[in-house]
Protein backbone atom coordinates (compact mmCIF):
# COMPACT_ATOMS: atom_id res chain seq x y z
CA UNK A 1 0.00 0.00 0.00
CA UNK A 2 3.21 2.32 1.21
CA UNK A 3 4.75 1.52 -2.43
CA UNK A 4 1.11 2.40 -4.14
CA UNK A 5 0.83 5.85 -2.40
CA UNK A 6 4.53 6.59 -3.34
CA UNK A 7 4.41 6.19 -6.88
CA UNK A 8 1.28 8.27 -7.11
CA UNK A 9 2.70 10.90 -5.54
CA UNK A 10 6.17 10.44 -7.57
CA UNK A 11 3.57 10.78 -10.63
CA UNK A 12 1.96 14.26 -9.04
CA UNK A 13 5.25 15.59 -8.61
CA UNK A 14 6.42 14.83 -12.21
CA UNK A 15 2.74 15.70 -13.76
CA UNK A 16 3.16 19.11 -11.78
CA UNK A 17 6.81 19.58 -12.75
CA UNK A 18 5.49 18.84 -16.92
CA UNK A 19 3.09 21.85 -16.66
CA UNK A 20 5.68 24.02 -15.53
CA UNK A 21 8.26 23.67 -18.52
CA UNK A 22 5.09 23.26 -20.98
CA UNK A 23 3.43 26.52 -20.39
CA UNK A 24 4.79 29.89 -22.29
CA UNK A 25 6.37 32.92 -20.29
CA UNK A 26 4.04 35.73 -19.56
CA UNK A 27 3.39 37.87 -22.66
CA UNK A 28 4.48 34.67 -25.26
CA UNK A 29 0.54 35.38 -26.77
CA UNK A 30 1.26 38.92 -27.41
CA UNK A 31 3.39 38.42 -29.85
CA UNK A 32 2.18 38.90 -33.19
CA UNK A 33 4.66 35.82 -35.10
CA UNK A 34 3.86 33.51 -31.78
CA UNK A 35 0.49 33.89 -32.11
CA UNK A 36 1.06 33.34 -36.11
CA UNK A 37 2.90 30.81 -35.78
CA UNK A 38 0.47 28.47 -33.43
CA UNK A 39 -2.62 29.45 -35.76
CA UNK A 40 -0.83 28.00 -38.72
CA UNK A 41 -1.26 24.87 -37.28
CA UNK A 42 -5.30 24.42 -37.79
CA UNK A 43 -7.70 25.38 -40.65
CA UNK A 44 -10.61 26.44 -38.54
CA UNK A 45 -10.95 28.76 -36.20
CA UNK A 46 -13.46 26.37 -33.45
CA UNK A 47 -10.05 24.02 -34.51
CA UNK A 48 -7.90 26.74 -33.11
CA UNK A 49 -9.90 27.84 -30.19
CA UNK A 50 -10.45 24.00 -29.19
CA UNK A 51 -6.80 23.29 -29.27
CA UNK A 52 -5.21 26.16 -27.69
CA UNK A 53 -7.66 28.42 -26.78
CA UNK A 54 -4.91 31.35 -25.07
CA UNK A 55 -3.24 31.62 -28.15
CA UNK A 56 -6.83 32.31 -29.93
CA UNK A 57 -8.06 34.67 -27.25
CA UNK A 58 -5.07 36.55 -27.64
CA UNK A 59 -5.45 36.83 -31.38
CA UNK A 60 -9.46 38.10 -30.71
CA UNK A 61 -8.16 40.34 -28.34
CA UNK A 62 -5.55 41.76 -30.16
CA UNK A 63 -7.32 41.97 -33.32
CA UNK A 64 -5.02 39.10 -35.19
CA UNK A 65 -7.91 36.75 -36.05
CA UNK A 66 -9.25 38.55 -38.79
CA UNK A 67 -5.83 38.82 -40.54
CA UNK A 68 -5.70 34.73 -39.77
CA UNK A 69 -7.29 34.37 -43.42
CA UNK A 70 -6.42 30.46 -43.63
CA UNK A 71 -8.88 30.20 -40.36
CA UNK A 72 -12.21 30.10 -42.32
CA UNK A 73 -15.32 29.46 -40.61
CA UNK A 74 -17.04 26.37 -40.41
CA UNK A 75 -19.84 25.16 -43.30
CA UNK A 76 -22.71 26.97 -42.88
CA UNK A 77 -26.00 25.40 -44.25
CA UNK A 78 -28.55 28.07 -46.04
CA UNK A 79 -31.95 28.20 -44.18
CA UNK A 80 -34.19 25.76 -45.20
CA UNK A 81 -31.48 22.88 -46.06
CA UNK A 82 -32.67 20.71 -43.08
CA UNK A 83 -35.55 18.57 -44.92
CA UNK A 84 -36.78 14.96 -44.09
CA UNK A 85 -34.51 13.79 -46.51
CA UNK A 86 -30.96 15.50 -45.58
CA UNK A 87 -32.31 14.78 -41.80
CA UNK A 88 -32.53 11.12 -42.81
CA UNK A 89 -28.61 10.73 -44.56
CA UNK A 90 -27.25 12.82 -42.04
CA UNK A 91 -28.82 10.44 -38.89
CA UNK A 92 -27.80 7.28 -40.78
CA UNK A 93 -24.39 8.40 -39.54
CA UNK A 94 -24.88 7.86 -35.90
CA UNK A 95 -26.12 5.00 -34.12
CA UNK A 96 -28.09 7.03 -30.86
CA UNK A 97 -30.15 10.03 -30.81
CA UNK A 98 -27.34 11.27 -28.34
CA UNK A 99 -24.54 10.96 -31.04
CA UNK A 100 -26.41 12.55 -33.41
CA UNK A 101 -27.65 15.40 -30.77
CA UNK A 102 -23.68 15.85 -30.06
CA UNK A 103 -22.05 15.65 -33.50
CA UNK A 104 -24.85 17.77 -35.54
CA UNK A 105 -26.88 19.87 -33.04
CA UNK A 106 -28.67 21.84 -36.09
CA UNK A 107 -30.23 18.97 -37.94
CA UNK A 108 -31.08 17.34 -34.39
CA UNK A 109 -33.26 20.25 -33.81
CA UNK A 110 -34.53 20.58 -37.06
CA UNK A 111 -35.90 16.94 -36.07
CA UNK A 112 -37.28 17.63 -32.93
CA UNK A 113 -39.24 21.01 -34.12
CA UNK A 114 -40.80 18.97 -37.19
CA UNK A 115 -41.19 15.99 -35.09
CA UNK A 116 -39.69 13.55 -37.09
CA UNK A 117 -36.35 12.60 -34.83
CA UNK A 118 -38.46 9.33 -34.03
CA UNK A 119 -38.84 8.15 -37.57
CA UNK A 120 -34.76 7.59 -37.47
CA UNK A 121 -34.07 6.06 -34.14
CA UNK A 122 -35.89 2.98 -32.77
CA UNK A 123 -36.93 3.70 -29.22
CA UNK A 124 -37.82 0.89 -26.63
CA UNK A 125 -40.54 1.99 -24.40
CA UNK A 126 -41.71 0.13 -21.58
CA UNK A 127 -45.60 0.18 -21.80
CA UNK A 128 -47.60 -0.56 -18.61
Amino acid sequence: MKIFFFIHYLWLIMDINLTIFMSHPKGFWKNKENMFREAKKYTTKEEFKNNNLSAFLAAYKYGYIDEMDWLVKQKQHKKGFWNYQEIEKESMKYKTKTEFFNKNQTAYRVALKLGIIDDFFITNYIQY
